[in-house]
């Protein structure tokens, strides 16, 4: 699959109405990119979502990034990169975040994710 086969939706339609109905519920707008394989088959999506405070997006801001994995074995993994100062977020940032805690979870379970 590759960028081009996937059909965003931005956050235009999004209006402050929408927003504020979702203050009162407590919930809050989030553009979220998604992925899902079943079988041999990719479906990808980018579109706003309402997400409540027991997600791990409900408390990102500004560029602020993430990731969850979800899988058969590992039920909702997530690593979050929070803006700071003077901090660049985007997918470099978010992916080396991915693999730092990736490798502090092996070295503290002792894990072997291969053999020379």
């Amino acid at each position: 699959m590759t960028p081009q086969q996937v059909n965003p939706t931005g956050i235009r339609g999004i209006t402050p109405q929408m927003i504020a109905k979702a203050r009162a519920e407590g919930k809050r707008y989030k553009l979220v990119c998604s992925a899902e394989k079943i079988g041999d088959k990719v479906t990808a999506s980018v579109s706003p979502q309402l997400v409540d405070s027991t997600s791990p997006l409900y408390g990102m801001m500004n560029s602020s990034t993430g990731i969850t994995f979800r899988t058969d074995v590992i039920l909702d993994y997530s690593v979050t990169l929070s803006e700071k100062p003077g901090m660049k977020g985007g997918p470099v940032e978010t992916a080396y975040g991915l693999f730092a805690d990736l490798c502090g979870q092996v070295n503290a379970r002792e894990i072997k994710l291969w053999s020379l």
